[in-house]
C-alpha cells in the first residue's frame, strides 16, 4: 500500500485498500476549479486506519488543500474516530485529546502558518514589553480563527503554574499560547488590558476572536484557570481539560476551506453549476438554474446556520459539564473538610473531656495512660497489654512517684512524636534530643546479651493491626533505692504515624535479670 500512494492518482482522486485489513484505506480528491490538471485549485485525502492498540477503533485523517496562487495554501486538518459498526462488548476507554501530528510538520518555519492574522508555531510565543501593542490588536481582531491562550507568570516566583511547552505541543494548529520574556513584560500586558479581562497570579486564559475590550459583558466569553483552580485540580488536570476544549473542534469558517473529500465534492458540485450556466444559450430556459441556485444558497445559509447552532449547544454543553465538574470538585472538598472538622471536633470534645478528668490527678500508673491515651489520641496509643502492665507495675506502690510516671509518658507523646515523624535524625541523636528536651532516660535497642538471646528478643514482638511490630525501644524510670524500675517499651509506628505502646510497667526479662535469677 506504501508503493501505490506516491503513483499519479493520490495527486489527482482515487483510493487505495489495504490488502489485509479491512476499512482501511486512503483516498484522494481534486477541483481543477481555477488551477490546472497538476495544480487544482482544490485537493483532500482521507486516511483511515486501525488503531494499533483498540482493534475495534479506527481512525479518520482528513487534510484539505485550497491553492490560493503565489504559494499560499490554505489547509484544514481533521482527524475523528469510531468504534466499527456491529461492535458488541465494553465500551473502550476513549483516547486522549490532542493536535494531530502532522498539524507539528505543517508549523515547522518553512511553512509560515498563519489563522488568520495570527501566526502559529511548534512553540510558546514570547512577548515582551515593545510586543504589547501588537498583542493587543491580536487579541482583538476578527481576523484570527483560533484561540490565544496567555499563560501568566505567578506572582512570587515569576514562573507558569501550567507549562506553556508541554501545553503547546498538544494543542499545536488548534491555538496560540503566548508568555511573558519576564516579569517587566507580564505587568505591561496586565496594565494595557482591562482589569476584566486580565490573566493575574498564573492564570491560564483562553482568548476567542475578536476580544471586544469595550464591553466588559465580553470578558465571559474568554474563560480562565485562575491560581486556586489549579492549585485545587492540579497542573496536569488543567492542562488536559484545556487541551480537551481547544481540540475537540474549532470553528475555523468552513465556508472558505476545505477540510474532507466531501468538500471537495461540494466545490466540483458549485463549478458545475457556473459552468452550465455559463454555456446557456440565449434564449435557453435559465429559470431551472437559476431555482436550483436559489435553493443551494439556501440550503448552505441553512446547513451554516445550523452548524453554529450545534457548535453553540456542544459549548453550552461543555460549560455545563465543566461547570458540573467544578461543583464536584468543591463538593468533594467541602466533605472531606467537613469530615476533617467532625473529626478534629471529635478529638477536641474527648481532649475536653480528659481536662475535666484534672478535677481529680491521677494517682496510679493507669490513670496516667488512660489521660495521655484521651489527650493525645492523634500521637500515642496503648494496647491492652499496655494497660494491663500499667495496672499491675509496682510504681503504683509510691504515689510521690506518679508525677515522674506523668512526665516520662507526655514527653513521649509530645518529644518523641515529634523527634520521630517531623525531624530526620540517626538513632543516637534522637536519643540525645529526648534526653534534652524530656529529662527522661531512653533506648532504642537493648544490650548485645539481651539481644543475642532468640527468646527474649521474641518476647519484644508484638501485633498491631495485623502487623508484626518490634517493642526493643523503651523508656525508663528507676528508683534503684527502693529496687522499682518502669520500662515503658513501644514502637515507633510509621504507617499510622503512632508512638505504640505495649508494655508500660515493670522491667522486662533481659540478660541481666537472667543471670541474677
Amino acid at each position: 500500500m506504501g508503493d501505490e500512494l506516491g503513483q499519479s492518482w493520490f495527486y489527482t482522486y482515487g483510493n487505495c485498500k489495504h490488502p489485509n485489513v479491512l476499512g482501511q484505506f486512503v483516498e484522494t480528491n481534486r477541483e481543477i476549479g481555477n488551477g490546472t490538471p497538476d495544480q487544482p485549485q482544490f485537493w483532500a485525502a482521507r486516511m483511515q486506519i486501525q488503531d494499533s492498540s483498540v482493534r475495534d477503533r479506527y481512525w479518520c485523517s482528513d487534510i484539505g488543500i485550497i491553492a490560493q496562487g503565489e504559494g499560499e495554501f490554505t489547509i484544514g486538518i481533521t482527524v475523528t474516530h469510531f468504534i466499527r459498526h456491529g461492535y458488541v462488548g465494553a465500551e473502550p476507554v476513549p483516547p486522549s485529546f490532542s493536535a494531530p501530528k502532522i498539524v507539528e510538520q505543517f508549523l515547522s518555519d518553512y511553512w509560515m502558518p498563519h489563522s488568520g492574522d495570527l501566526p502559529l508555531t511548534n512553540g510558546p510565543l514570547p512577548f515582551e514589553v515593545k510586543d504589547v501593542p501588537h498583542i493587543l490588536d491580536l487579541l482583538a481582531s476578527t481576523e484570527r480563527r483560533c484561540p490565544i491562550v496567555w499563560v501568566a507568570r505567578e506572582r512570587t516566583h515569576l514562573d507558569p503554574l501550567v507549562v506553556p511547552q508541554g501545553l503547546s505541543k498538544k494543542i499545536a494548529g488548534a491555538a496560540a499560547i503566548i508568555v511573558s520574556q519576564d516579569g517587566e513584560a507580564e505587568s505591561a500586558l496586565i496594565e494595557a488590558l482591562p482589569f476584566r479581562f486580565r490573566a493575574l497570579d498564573g492564570m491560564v486564559r483562553i482568548y476567542q476572536p475578536g476580544v471586544r475590550f469595550d464591553d466588559d459583558r465580553d470578558s465571559g466569553r474568554h474563560r480562565y484557570y485562575s491560581k486556586n483552580q489549579i492549585d485545587e485540580l492540579g497542573a496536569s488536570q488543567v492542562a488536559v481539560e484545556i487541551i480537551r476544549a481547544l481540540t475537540r473542534r474549532m470553528d475555523l469558517g468552513r465556508h472558505d476551506a476545505v477540510f474532507t473529500l466531501e468538500d471537495v465534492q461540494d466545490r466540483h458540485r458549485r463549478n458545475r453549476l457556473r459552468q452550465l450556466r455559463e454555456s446557456l444559450a440565449p434564449g435557453t430556459d435559465t429559470e431551472l438554474i437559476e431555482l436550483f441556485e436559489a435553493d443551494n444558497k439556501r440550503l448552505e445559509e441553512k446547513i451554516d446556520e445550523l452548524q453554529k447552532e450545534n457548535e453553540q449547544l456542544e459549548f453550552d454543553l461543555e460549560l455545563a459539564r465543566e461547570g458540573k465538574q467544578h461543583a464536584d470538585n468543591q463538593e468533594a472538598i467541602a466533605t472531606e473538610a467537613r469530615v476533617e472538622a467532625e473529626k478534629q471536633l471529635g478529638q477536641a470534645k474527648k481532649a475536653l473531656e480528659a481536662i475535666d478528668h484534672f478535677r481529680k490527678l491521677p494517682v496510679t500508673v493507669q490513670e496516667c495512660v488512660e489521660l495521655i491515651a484521651e489527650l493525645h489520641p492523634q500521637r500515642i496509643v496503648f494496647t491492652k497489654r499496655a494497660m494491663r502492665t500499667a495496672k499491675n507495675a509496682e510504681f503504683n506502690d509510691v504515689r510521690s512517684d506518679i508525677g515522674d510516671v506523668w512526665s516520662l509518658l507526655w514527653s513521649l507523646a509530645t518529644d518523641l512524636h515529634d523527634l520521630s515523624f517531623n525531624q530526620s535524625l540517626e538513632r543516637r541523636q534522637l536519643e540525645q534530643e529526648f534526653r534534652a528536651k524530656s529529662g527522661c532516660d531512653i533506648s532504642f535497642t537493648e544490650s548485645d546479651t539481651t539481644r543475642s538471646n532468640p527468646k527474649l528478643m521474641a518476647q519484644r514482638q508484638f501485633n498491631y493491626k495485623g502487623r508484626e511490630l518490634s517493642m526493643e525501644p523503651h523508656a525508663k524510670l528507676d528508683r534503684s533505692d527502693r529496687n522499682r524500675f518502669l520500662r515503658v517499651h513501644f514502637a515507633v509506628d510509621k504507617e499510622s504515624g503512632l508512638i505504640v505502646v505495649n508494655h508500660c510497667g515493670d522491667h522486662l526479662e533481659n540478660a541481666a535479670t537472667r543471670k541474677r535469677s
